[in-house]
């Protein structure tokens, strides 16, 4: 964060007052990849989009192999384990209580194919 408010602070020499603004942690027990935004107002209605869970995740990456299938669907269940750790759960058990109070959330993950490569 410190980088970013350095960064931030040459920044506004050009051009106005810019703070940065953690919206969101994506995917925080996995990739731990950071939302930041310029501006207070534009990093409260991004904070909204996430807490109303309207925000759609998309990710693109490469892989080393071949897989059978064009586009594989997986329907599951997501929640924090009593020690706090995420963990996924079968898609047979959203809904049910877990032991901190939490509900086990529905999750669903679509996987496709978009091009092929010979190497």
């Amino acid at each position: 964060m410190n980088r970013l408010v350095h960064h931030f602070q040459s920044l506004s020499k050009v051009g106005g007052e810019l703070r940065p603004g953690i919206v969101h942690r994506l995917d925080r027990d996995t990739t731990g990849v950071l939302l930041f935004t310029h501006h207070p107002h534009a990093n409260a209605n991004l904070q909204k989009i996430f807490v109303q869970q309207r925000a759609h995740k998309y990710y693109l990456c490469h892989v080393h192999g071949h897989p059978t299938w064009d586009e594989y669907t997986c329907q599951s269940g997501h929640g924090r384990s009593d020690r706090g750790r995420f963990r996924i759960y079968d898609h047979t058990r959203v809904g049910q209580m877990l032991p901190n109070g939490d509900t086990i959330k529905h999750m669903h993950t679509t996987l496709r194919v978009l091009a092929r490569h010979a190497d």
